[in-house]
Order: structure tokens, then sequence, then C-alpha cells
């Protein structure tokens, strides 16, 4: 009868430390869906310039770092493209890989474990002896595109490059 009662007693304070445990969780839970849907009016990727948010009493273009709450800036150029801007809105977390996509017409092939490898862009393959590369902040970047999370204020370059 012992034994009974002490599975009991073990059983019932794993399960009020489970439970207190949990309140905590979910309290974080509904203050972070309430954030999310506060600045839900905010676009993902949208090139600066074209912002529009309802809740910015100075204009829906003005930010006073020149950068949205919850965003980070960034500017890309793919070498001969008319579709380049000035500069993008990312979001934190948010790959060189996943901004090229979402602002140029790109062909890429999914190599497992690496990444993605880019095979055109905007309508341009490079031929035999080229391939696509991209530069961060002016160098030659030692990762793939679809690995390299972007900062703010990263200045992002694709080039046609030969192969060595």
């Amino acid at each position: 009868m012992k034994k009974i009662t002490k599975i009991f007693i073990i059983v019932g304070i794993v399960f009020l430390a489970a439970s207190c445990g949990k309140a905590p969780e979910q309290q974080t839970t509904n203050q972070q869906t309430q954030t999310q849907q506060s600045t839900s009016s905010q676009p993902v990727l949208t090139p600066q310039g074209q912002t529009q948010t309802k809740d910015n009493a100075n204009g829906p273009d003005y930010f006073p770092n020149g950068q949205k709450p919850g965003g980070i800036t960034v500017t890309q150029t793919v070498e001969g493209s008319s579709s380049n801007k000035p500069s993008y809105q990312a979001t934190e977390g948010q790959t060189a890989f996943d901004l090229l996509d979402s602002t140029h017409t790109v062909q890429a092939k999914d190599y497992s474990g690496i990444g993605k490898f880019v095979e055109t862009i905007d309508g341009v393959k490079p031929d035999s002896k080229h391939f696509w590369a991209f530069y961060v902040n002016g160098k030659s970047s030692n990762v793939g595109a679809s690995s390299y999370v972007l900062k703010n204020g990263d200045k992002i370059e694709w080039k046609l490059e030969l192969i060595k």
C-alpha cells in the first residue's frame, strides 16, 4: 500500500510540475501572437520607397533610421539586370537566395546537404565556362546563397564569373 501511495504522490508532483511549466509558455505564445498581429501589416520584401503601413503617423515611407521595425535593409544587384532596385526590405532570418528569388526570376537546383545552386537569373543562363557567383559586402561568399542569412546593411551582388 505504501508503494502505491508513493507512486500517486510522484505522479501528482510530476503532473503539477508539467502543468506549471505550460502556463508561461501559453502566455508567451499569446503575447507573441498579439505582437505578430500588430506587426503583420509590414511587408516581407518590398523595394524601399514602396512601403505602406497605416500605423506610421509620419507617412507610409518615413522611418527615422531608414529601416522598418522588425526588418532589415539590404542592397542587391544582379549583373546586367534591369530589375535592380536601390534597396530592399527583408525580414530577419531570410537568406541571400530568398531575397534573390523574391525579387528576380530565378531557376536553381537544390543539392541535398549543400543547398541551392543558381542556374539562371532573369533568363540569363551562364555558358559552360561561367557561373553565377554571389558577393557579400564586396567579398566572394564562402557559403552558398541559401545558407547566408542576411544582415542589416548587407550589399549582395550577383556576378557572372569564369570557372577556374
